[in-house]
């Protein structure tokens, strides 16, 4: 990646803060050091840019995608265990490369559906 787009990418997600506002009443600035700004047309593209190798987890006949902050592994075969095992290996993975980036998942979230 060309230095010029890395500085310039760096300057638009360090140093960022919020105020919000109810009625008339503004809070103090909150320093917002993580993550990327919500409303801007950069977000979304900065944001598949930093989970592409995530969504590459999946091989073979299994499946993935993404799309702002929403993951979906998707997996075929002859039998729900066999699908489940396969699902639990993509996880793990998940897991690692979740723990590698420092990144946190919201389990609560996670929802299975098993199409026959």
């Amino acid at each position: 990646m060309p230095e010029l787009l890395v500085k310039w990418v760096s300057s638009f997600l360090t140093g960022r803060s919020m105020q919000l506002q109810f009625n008339a009443t503004k809070s103090e600035r909150i320093f917002t050091p993580a993550g990327v700004p919500h409303g801007s047309p950069l977000s979304p593209l900065l944001y598949m840019y930093y989970n592409a190798d995530l969504l590459d987890i999946p091989q073979n006949r299994e499946m993935s995608l993404g799309f702002i902050d929403d993951i979906v592994f998707g997996v075929q075969g002859r039998s729900d265990l066999g699908n489940a095992r396969k699902l639990k290996a993509i996880l793990s993975e998940a897991e690692e490369w979740r723990m590698r980036h420092g990144v946190q998942f919201e389990p609560s979230k996670y929802t299975l559906v098993h199409y026959t």
